[in-house]
């Protein structure tokens, strides 16, 4: 199959949306053999390119990597950068600002990497960072130390957008030729890649807690304006706000929900069939536990004394009906015990590995689940 770069190509102008963008494709390969031919076929063209961009020494071409983390930026440039000529390519990352960095204009960092005529330069990030990562860090503009009256919280942005425009345009007119790409994956598979990097020991010194920290910020955006600004607030109080914490926490764990049902509930997966395994072994009281739970939420979260007469009596019908009724609340509640469940057992691992003690409760704690089975089962 032909790859068709219009399927994946943003015309100026055009706005960008993207959770309307698909972060999975077919495969443009039948098998594996077939992938790796065909790169290499590519690989040897671009060689090709790349001696005849040298030679003419009238061009330069700049491309610009952009993507969230563990997104394969450097997967891309290692394979299909890999024919080409060393002493005509440059690779950049940018990372963290340096103090001298920071000590000048915003593309200062960027601008005096860029690639000579006749070469190639690739930068892992770029400029966009400044619009983008700085955006949820504000220390780092902080950092920049910029005249108080330029720092306004909504034009600072348009403005650094424009001065990067102005500075594309500039390129462009003088001979480079600059090519962007975004790569775009979905929150649920960039946690995969993540747990990927402490599961597999090759991969560790790619994991940083700072990785963690911006997947959290950015699944913060989900939150609307009111929800952000109760975020803000409750994370300067001294005391803990619990109805807000806890409503804002729900809201969170409904969205990794509604992730994991579009991502992980294809058959076949595995995160399915581990969910389902957990589910089937803990049944003797999850099972009772998550409809105890669905009920309460459909009930207002009032006791089950002021449940219908049916619930309260224990009807096996009625609680049929609820059971079925209520079948997305129950799996969502399963899903949740699920998560806890796995990530409860990940800390034990890591601190049995330290020799340290784990003190606290398990995934769910014993009374609640006594409360459901006294609940829901008739007395014998």
């Amino acid at each position: 199959m032909k790859i068709d770069p219009d399927d994946f190509r943003v015309r100026p102008g055009e706005k960008v949306r993207l959770e309307k963008w698909p972060t999975s494709v077919k495969p443009y390969y039948a098998s594996d053999a077939q992938y790796r031919e065909r790169l290499a076929g590519q690989v040897e063209r671009l060689a090709d390119l790349q001696s005849l961009l040298y030679a003419t020494d009238r061009h330069a071409l700049l491309l610009v990597f952009q993507a969230m983390d563990a997104a394969g930026k450097d997967g891309v440039i290692k394979h299909v950068m890999s024919g080409v000529n060393p002493q005509g390519c440059q690779v950049f990352s940018f990372k963290h600002p340096s103090a001298e960095e920071l000590d000048h204009d915003f593309l200062w960092r960027t601008t005096r990497f860029l690639p000579e005529r006749g070469r190639i330069g690739i930068f892992n990030r770029s400029y966009y960072e400044e619009v983008l990562i700085v955006r949820v860090h504000p220390e780092i503009l902080r950092a920049q130390k910029l005249p108080e009256d330029l720092v306004d919280g909504h034009s600072i942005w348009k403005e650094r957008f424009a001065s990067i425009s102005a500075l594309e345009a500039h390129l462009s007119r003088n001979g480079t030729r600059i090519l962007k790409f975004f790569l775009h994956l979905s929150k649920e598979e960039q946690r995969l890649r993540f747990l990927s990097r402490i599961d597999e020991p090759h991969k560790n010194w790619k994991f940083s807690l700072a990785d963690v920290e911006d997947w959290r910020l950015e699944g913060e955006e989900a939150f609307g304006p009111t929800e952000r600004a109760e975020l803000a607030r409750v994370r300067t109080m001294t005391s803990v706000d619990y109805p807000v914490v806890r409503r804002l926490k729900m809201l969170a764990l409904a969205a990794a929900y509604r992730r994991f049902r579009e991502t992980g509930w294809n058959r076949g997966s595995g995160r399915r069939r581990h969910l389902q395994a957990y589910c089937e072994a803990q049944a003797w009281w999850l099972d009772d536990y998550a409809l105890f739970r669905a009920l309460h939420a459909r009930h207002s979260e009032l006791p089950w004394t002021c449940w219908p007469d049916e619930l309260r009596a224990r009807d096996a019908k009625a609680l049929g009906r609820a059971r079925e009724a209520l079948a997305e609340d129950i799996l969502f509640v399963q899903y949740l015990q699920w998560t806890l469940d796995t990530q409860w057992r990940r800390a034990r691992e890591l601190v049995g590995d330290a020799e340290a003690a784990v003190a606290g409760i398990g995934p769910v704690a014993e009374p609640l689940v006594a409360l459901a089975q006294f609940v829901l089962r008739r007395r014998s």
